[in-house]
């Protein structure tokens, strides 16, 4: 009886563990390396703001790096850049650069403050869009890229960083990937943020891969395109809507330091949303497509950060609108 009881509870036990099991693969309990890594940035994002008191140590550590990296450096053949604020200006005292202007500058107008009584229109200016081809450059893809010139003349403009270019990486890094030849004439479109953040791979990267498509009209007289981004599926869908042939695209990141022949360089704006991006987005969605006409709203509630705290009643109004929810 004892033995038929023990071997009742030993199967009941078994098929316990085997329901357990079922559950627990219906349940898809699996641990996903990509899931585990974008949750942990999510809770970064979000607590972001209790770290911002330590943002002041990093300015002073960089500067001391960079010192010591000045005194220290030219014993290891290392010599610090100088810095050059204008591309343009730069330019007119080196022949070798090629520029030239695709977009002249732009007025654009701001409508009233929504929220603000008394407001009127406002204007502001936006800058001229160039090329820049410049021969023997040294190209560091980290962050939106450091351009280095044959004179170890650090590009400010096309350089851009988090505390600014005078506060570069460059400036104080001990160690800087090795250089690799890349032979050719180069397109680089490298762009701060671009990389798996929608907003500024389309108002920032995209633009400047148009500039770079409007100097030949097409991507033939490139040998590559240097691109900073996260494989995502819009960022393959805007690069066959601009009709970059894939076997010329090279993703690229911090990792990565060229010496480049000759590079191509387009232009970044600051501050404002120069009106011929607009122009040049808008032909791009609806280029060789009839016109259709449909009201989206991209809400943020997945969104790790700057979420809408009334979401759920400015849908509601939307929808009676006639307004299709998507979810970024």
């Amino acid at each position: 009886m004892r033995d038929h009881s023990a071997k009742s509870e030993s199967k009941t036990t078994d098929r316990q563990a085997s329901q357990l099991h079922d559950i627990q693969q219906n349940n898809v309990i699996v641990f996903s390396p990509r899931a585990i890594s974008m949750a942990v940035r999510n809770f970064l994002r979000r607590q972001r703001w209790r770290f911002r008191p330590l943002k002041r140590l990093v300015l002073p550590a960089q500067s001391m790096k960079r010192a010591a990296l000045e005194s220290i450096g030219p014993f290891f053949g290392r010599t610090i850049p100088r810095l050059e604020p204008s591309t343009l200006a730069y330019a007119n005292t080196h022949t070798e650069i090629s520029v030239r202007e695709i977009h002249p500058a732009e007025v654009v107008r701001l409508p009233p403050h929504p929220f603000r009584k008394h407001t009127s229109f406002a204007e502001l200016s936006a800058a001229p869009a160039f090329l820049f081809e410049i021969p023997n450059v040294n190209f560091w893809s980290h962050y939106g890229g450091a351009v280095l010139t044959a004179d170890n003349a650090l590009l400010a403009d096309l350089s851009p960083a988090v505390w600014g270019p005078a506060n570069h990486p460059i400036f104080s890094r001990w160690h800087l990937p090795k250089s690799r030849l890349l032979n050719g004439r180069i397109a680089i479109g490298v762009t701060p943020e671009a990389s798996g953040n929608y907003y500024h791979w389309l108002l920032d990267l995209v633009p400047r891969v148009l500039l770079l498509k409007h100097a030949t009209q097409n991507f033939s007289n490139y040998d590559a395109l240097l691109l900073n981004g996260s494989r995502a599926n819009y960022e393959r869908e805007t690069l066959a809507a601009l009709g970059v042939p894939l076997e010329k695209i090279r993703y690229v990141d911090s990792r990565d330091r060229f010496q480049i022949a000759s590079a191509v360089f387009a232009s970044r704006d600051i501050n404002v949303i120069a009106p011929w991006k607009v122009r040049g987005l808008r032909d791009l969605v609806s280029s060789g497509k009839p016109n259709q006409h449909r009201r989206l709203y991209l809400s943020r509630a997945r969104t790790a950060v700057r979420r809408i705290a009334n979401e759920n009643e400015i849908s509601e109004i939307l929808r009676q609108r006639n307004f299709e929810i998507l979810e970024a």
